[in-house]
């Protein structure tokens, strides 16, 4: 058996032991959000990162309580024009959240506007909701790359090669997701079919 010594730099020795992640986990895909995979990985994962419905509840009242402060003592039609104004603009930012994709395809990762390619990739690994708030807050490297939105509590963690990334600055990756253990098979699946084993 082949064991992986850890490295005291890298960010995940930092972690304690209770809280160090297993290889990433091979779990059969999702249909609901998992596109139908090729030999050449057209499409095998996408996920959109679509903001909670009760986001969109705890909008109403925290709309209607500003919009009451704001427009206290002003007349016709201001308090309809301030509450109108603030729905708007909460209603515009809940949808640019929503907007962010992450998909694996062609070869690559894409993380919104960021493409990582698959080749760059040294190590994938699913994290849980408590080894993820550590990566985002105390054990978090300046330089590493991060997309996520604060409503996705988990997260895959992946290693990369500077020079094969083109990023001389990242060490690593951190992505958010709904089904962390579903998006680090689809990378391990493409890794494997473009050549590049996965660590052990």
């Amino acid at each position: 058996m082949l064991v992986r010594q850890v490295v005291e730099n890298h960010p995940l020795a930092l972690l304690p032991p209770t809280l160090t992640p297993p290889a990433a986990r091979r779990t059969p895909p999702r249909h609901d959000f998992i596109g139908p995979t090729t030999l050449d990985c057209m499409r095998d994962y996408r996920e959109r990162l679509y903001v909670p419905v009760v986001w969109w509840l705890l909008a109403v009242p925290i709309v209607l309580i500003l919009g009451g402060t704001l427009y206290a003592g002003l007349p016709w039609p201001w308090p309809i024009v301030i509450i109108g104004g603030l729905a708007v603009g909460c209603a515009a930012l809940l949808i640019a959240f929503g907007r962010g994709t992450v998909e694996v395809d062609n070869g690559a990762l894409r993380a919104g506007d960021d493409v990582l390619p698959l080749a760059a990739i040294s190590e994938v690994v699913a994290l849980d909701e408590r080894q993820t708030a550590r990566l985002r807050g105390p054990r978090a490297d300046p330089a590493a790359r991060f997309y996520s939105r604060p409503y996705l509590k988990e997260s895959v963690y992946l290693a990369v090669d500077p020079a094969a990334s083109g990023d001389v600055r990242a060490p690593y990756w951190l992505i958010g997701s709904r089904h962390p253990a579903e998006l680090a098979a689809a990378l391990e699946r493409c890794r494997i079919r473009g050549g590049h084993e996965p660590v052990a």
